[in-house]
């Protein structure tokens, strides 16, 4: 944003709350940069596969989880429904909100976990190249990734450890 949207002066930037923030000087509006809310989910299948997502900017051989924007007027529980509808054709049970990350873009991601429902066989969505169902000690995730620390965080405390990108079984 470069100019106030409450009287059209330039914005400049000032140290404001202890960080830099653009502000107007006119009118002494004040510009936050909040993050927008995103979703991650981690599906399993109860059998203790989960849901790995490939979408066609990821590097070879990568995965990541179910992610999406929260959809104005939508909590952040229906866009993590909504989107592995929209990305995986499945129906969902969420277990529990799993933490929140802020993402390299800026994005700040709120961490679900969910069952999919008995039955229920994944098909790419819009979003997605590929999909698959792996064990979480074969789960190709991006190494560093908000995906990485979400399967880490969850299976941790069952011992299983994930298979770093690259590494052979």
């Amino acid at each position: 944003m470069k100019f106030c949207p409450q009287c059209g002066q330039s914005l400049v930037v000032a140290v404001i709350d202890r960080r830099e923030r653009d502000h107007c000087p006119t009118c002494g509006f004040i510009h936050f940069r909040n993050p927008p809310p995103a979703v991650i989910v981690l599906v399993h299948d109860g059998t203790g596969r989960v849901l790995l997502t490939r979408s066609p900017h990821f590097p070879p051989g990568s995965y990541g989880l179910v992610a999406g924007f929260v959809e104005w007027g939508e909590t952040a529980e229906e866009a993590a429904r909504r989107e592995v509808q929209e990305e995986a054709g499945l129906q969902v049970e969420l277990e529990h909100c799993a933490g929140t990350f802020l993402s390299r873009k800026g994005e700040l991601m709120i961490a679900f976990v969910a069952r999919a429902h008995n039955g229920a066989v994944a098909a790419a969505g819009d979003d997605v190249q590929e999909l698959r169902w792996a064990h979480p000690s074969e789960a190709p995730v991006r190494p560093g990734s908000i995906a990485e620390s979400l399967v880490h965080r969850y299976l941790g405390a069952a011992g299983l450890v994930v298979k770093p990108l690259g590494e052979k079984s």
